[in-house]
């Protein structure tokens, strides 16, 4: 008989503490982390147009031959970085084309 009304009791104390936990955020609270999200992805996308403004500006005052150059590096380094093998007939002929 005690356990049955220990387990009421403890279904009782889950069943009211349910709904105080679901409570809502203050609406000055809401906005206010909306609005600092919004910066912050201003920002982000900002720095991201700077960014290529930079590299373009860069590109600018570099040879043709540099460019072409860069090109390919940046090529592979992406390719690098995403740990990715160079295409199959490239490994295939990379000697062949050497001579």
């Amino acid at each position: 008989m005690t356990k049955r009304i220990l387990a009421f009791i403890l279904v009782l104390v889950c069943v009211f503490t349910i709904p105080a936990l679901g409570q809502k955020e203050p609406k000055q609270v809401r906005k206010r982390t909306k609005t600092e999200a919004q910066k912050r992805d201003e920002q982000k996308s900002e720095d991201a147009r700077f960014g290529e403004y930079s590299v373009n500006l860069h590109s600018k005052h570099q040879s043709k031959a540099t460019k072409k150059r860069m090109k390919a590096s940046a090529k592979r380094s992406k390719r690098h970085n995403n740990n990715r093998r160079e295409f199959f007939l490239s490994r295939w002929y990379k000697n062949a084309t050497k001579k």
